[in-house]
């Protein structure tokens, strides 16, 4: 009899860590599932800033191709970027400065819209109530949102956003 209640004994033991065993397994693999999103979401984000940091980057490392872009531009006027020109006038710019800054612009503004799209929540309540507010209080800024936000760089969903905390600021 005592046989028997040792054995019923281990065979619930057995059954009870089964049951904690695939418990475990299913927890682990919940975890792994999240892990893996957000990963993913990290992926998007760092590939989506190194794309716009390549073309912008390179003529800031590289000032001569800005000068050289500059020299083009003044033979070729009617291919101009209307975004360079418009800070050439604003600021009392040079073709080659502006080119310039609108690069370093698109590249922040770029970081910006990459933090919106793979960011955290908490990423994206520092755009709302702190970078973009105070980016878009900067008469540059401002100039550059104007006429970047039409373009086509930006996907949708940041216009509308950006455009929403801008709003908010004009209340």
């Amino acid at each position: 009899m005592t046989e028997k209640l040792t054995s019923m004994k281990l065979s619930n033991w057995a059954a009870i860590a089964e049951i904690v065993s695939s418990v475990a397994v299913v927890i682990t693999l919940t975890f792994l599932f999240f892990e893996i999103q957000n990963n993913t979401q990290v992926i998007k984000r760092e590939s989506l800033l190194s794309r716009s940091n390549v073309d912008s980057q390179f003529f800031i490392d590289n000032p001569r191709l800005s000068t050289i872009l500059s020299k083009i531009k003044q033979t070729d006027t009617e291919f101009m970027n209307p975004e360079p020109l418009a800070f050439q006038h604003a600021y009392n710019l040079t073709y080659e400065e502006a080119d310039l800054w609108v690069r370093y612009l698109t590249l922040e503004w770029s970081n910006r819209q990459a933090t919106f799209l793979y960011g955290t929540e908490s990423d994206r309540e520092l755009l709302e109530i702190g970078y973009l507010p105070g980016a878009l209080q900067s008469p540059d800024e401002k100039l550059y949102w104007d006429l970047a936000k039409d373009n086509g760089w930006y996907q949708k969903d940041f216009v509308n956003f950006v455009n929403s905390v801008r709003d908010s600021m004009d209340d």
